[in-house]
């Protein structure tokens, strides 16, 4: 049998990577002893054996700081539900950029509410549409893009987000390739609903798509809930039936 220097023994551990368990063999070829790592110095207690009620005093500092810990996360949360709050009643008085800074003081706390940059987008949308430079604007429109994209991402069926997305890219970006598989996935989650329908009418017609046009329109004509939205729609189709032709 062959014997190795423990500093040949040790190599080979190394080698052999993670599937080595943290064994160490006891001169060469002895049982495996558990391996135990020194406390370092300045950690060790002066007393290693402590009393009872030191114990117990430890104990009730570590529930003292839970306790703590939990308060302030109620509080972080209430913060953000009344910044929320906040720009929501700046959105009712058409305040965007208020609402855009309440929502950002929101989700600084809470990133991964997809509610809030559902709001921000909003916000961020209909802040660029009251400035009249337009380079201003379409910075502000992109990042609304951003903000629904991310409500998106935390939330794929989230239907507001879909249909608000979509409009920003058909009527203020222009870019109406972009809305479709976003208002294709709106069909598929709300089957009842006329309005992901209405917007894939309105895509199709500016790519210069007709039929698949009026096949939407159609589809939102039968799922239409009033009499004046049924009646439009198939005003509607009228009209791009007399732009195709015979």
């Amino acid at each position: 049998m062959s014997s190795f220097s423990p500093n040949q023994l040790r190599r080979r551990l190394w080698k052999a990577g993670p599937m080595v368990l943290l064994c160490l063999l006891v001169l060469y070829g002895g049982g495996c002893g558990v391996v135990r790592f020194p406390i370092p110095s300045q950690f060790q207690p002066k007393d290693p054996h402590l009393p009872e009620n030191e114990l117990a005093e430890l104990q009730q500092e570590v529930a003292k700081h839970r306790q703590e810990l939990q308060q302030a996360v109620q509080a972080a949360a209430n913060l953000a539900d009344a910044h929320t709050l906040l720009a929501l009643a700046y959105l009712n008085h058409n305040m965007y950029g208020e609402a855009l800074k309440s929502l950002e003081m929101a989700i600084a706390i809470e990133p991964e509410n997809e509610v809030l940059f559902y709001l921000g987008g909003l916000s961020t949308a209909n802040f660029a549409l009251a400035l009249i430079p337009p380079l201003e604007q379409q910075q502000l429109l992109v990042q609304a893009e951003r903000y629904y994209l991310r409500a998106i991402e935390l939330l794929p069926n989230y239907s507001d987000a879909l249909y608000a997305l979509s409009a920003l890219y058909l009527f203020e970006l222009e870019t109406p390739q972009q809305a479709l598989p976003h208002l294709i996935h709106l069909a598929e989650i709300e089957r009842n609903s006329s309005r992901a329908h209405i917007l894939l009418g309105r895509a199709y017609v500016t790519i210069g798509q007709l039929e698949l046009a009026l096949q939407h329109y159609r589809t939102a004509e039968e799922l239409a809930t009033t009499d004046d939205e049924r009646a439009e729609l198939i005003a509607i189709q009228n009209r791009l039936r007399g732009e195709a032709g015979p």
